[in-house]
């Protein structure tokens, strides 16, 4: 008896369900609340010479760009439903054709080639890909890094793939081109891949480093054909965490520095021989959030990304905060012009932003609906307001629809809290949270 009982409530369900005419749903649209307050950005690529373009690869929102040098910006990626990107690269001979890496549910690399018009998938299915290069002189010629697979490397334009380093054991994370000789590749891999990408907390999530699993150096000089290991020799040992390499320009690919967690590295002589560049110990990685841009035009001019952008004058044995001061403010990422030093784009935990005066004034970060938030609730208010908290960038309060026809930045604002509150109105009276 409980059996039919049971059986004709089940059956009971989908027709009490069906009593919604769907009709009623035809005029309900997504629309965006805003706010106009960016999010976490992984990096951000521009085409040389063009200080208009730029690419940001965003943590939860796809790939953004902007035509007018960081005064608008739009998505470009939604045609292929991105969401977590680690890394963007800009082909310098060929400009409309952009590569991407995708982490999360859409992971892969993919390729634009009409500036960010349409986007296909072309290899990786599946695997992160935190590091991508593009020769600077010919944009068929791409190598990328998979962050649980090695690298693998296209020589026609990304039709076809090759893998050319594998470890089981490990995931490449970081590659860097000689400026001058292409011919010339770095590479480093660590146990566990990663990298880039994270959606919250940094670069990605922060690495377990533990002595027994070796990070590497790998070194090609054959466009990334054939790879063969550097040598150890100087280097911290054990996992490196997240790391970043820079080949300086002028010195014929052998001189090298390396941004890992135990802090900077340099080697003058292709790997065979590595030393600390620096004992200033804001210069310690961490792990997560750290990458490391030499000037294209002077080998001994650095940048460091951490809680700060530093700038060291003398191949890093110095430093000093030159854009923000150590704070919560996590810099992930600096890409400077070849063409041009004072063109800058940088990426950083509350979006991207350009310079054209060598990193001394910066575009606003207000003009980026990129924001992450972990949670929303409302009140019963009229018109009723959204609360949430953003990653890294406190709390945001907006109603549903502005008093001037629009929601603007006069609409929202703070309340309490940081980025891991959840804010809950008085049913009988908004004013208390």
């Amino acid at each position: 008896m409980r059996t039919h009982l049971l059986a004709l409530t089940l059956l009971a369900i989908p027709a009490a369900a069906q009593t919604v005419d769907p009709a009623l749903y035809d005029g309900m649209r997504w629309r965006l609340l805003g706010p106009f307050r960016a999010g976490k950005a992984n990096m951000i690529a521009g085409v040389p010479g063009n200080p208009a373009i730029y690419y940001q690869a965003t943590a939860g929102s796809g790939v953004w760009k902007t035509s007018d040098g960081g005064e608008v910006w739009s998505c470009v990626s939604d045609s292929v439903r991105l969401t977590t990107v680690a890394a963007v690269a800009v082909a310098a001979s060929r400009p409309n054709t952009v590569y991407a890496g995708a982490s999360g549910a859409a992971s892969g690399l993919y390729r634009s080639t009409d500036a960010g018009g349409h986007w296909d998938l072309v290899a990786l299915q599946g695997h992160s890909v935190p590091s991508i290069v593009i020769d600077p002189h010919n944009a068929d010629l791409v190598i990328a890094a998979s962050a649980d697979s090695g690298i693998m490397r296209s020589a026609d334009g990304g039709k076809s793939w090759s893998q050319v380093l594998s470890d089981p054991q490990t995931g490449a994370v970081s590659l860097a081109f000689d400026p001058d000789d292409p011919h010339n590749v770095y590479a480093g891999t660590r146990a566990g891949g990663g990298g880039r990408g994270g959606a919250g907390g940094g670069r990605g999530a922060a690495p377990v480093l533990t002595p027994a699993t070796n990070s590497e150096i790998y070194r090609s000089t054959d466009e990334g054909l054939t790879w063969t290991k550097t040598a150890p020799d100087g280097l911290p040992g054990g996992n490196f965490g997240t790391i970043s390499l820079a080949v300086a320009p002028g010195t014929k690919g052998l001189r090298v520095y390396d941004y890992v967690a135990q802090g900077v590295f340099r080697t003058d002589d292709g790997g065979a021989h590595w030393t600390r560049a620096t004992g200033d110990p804001r210069m310690i990685g961490g792990g997560q959030f750290h990458d490391i841009t030499v000037d294209p035009h002077n080998p001994d001019v650095l940048y460091a990304t951490q809680t700060s952008l530093y700038r060291s004058l003398d191949g890093g044995k110095t430093w000093n905060s030159y854009v923000g001061a150590p704070s919560g403010a996590d810099f992930n990422y600096l890409w400077i012009d070849p063409t041009n030093s004072l063109n800058m784009g940088l990426a950083v935990d509350q979006g991207a932003s350009v310079s054209m005066d060598g990193g001394h004034t910066w575009t606003s970060w207000y003009n980026q609906a990129t924001g992450q938030f972990y949670n929303a609730t409302t009140d019963h208010g009229f018109p009723f307001t959204i609360y949430s908290a953003q990653q890294d960038s406190g709390t945001v309060a907006t109603p549903i629809f502005g008093r001037g026809g629009q929601i603007t930045y006069r609409d929202w604002y703070t309340t309490n809290g940081f980025e891991s509150a959840k804010i809950v109105a008085d049913p009988a009276d908004p004013n208390y949270l």
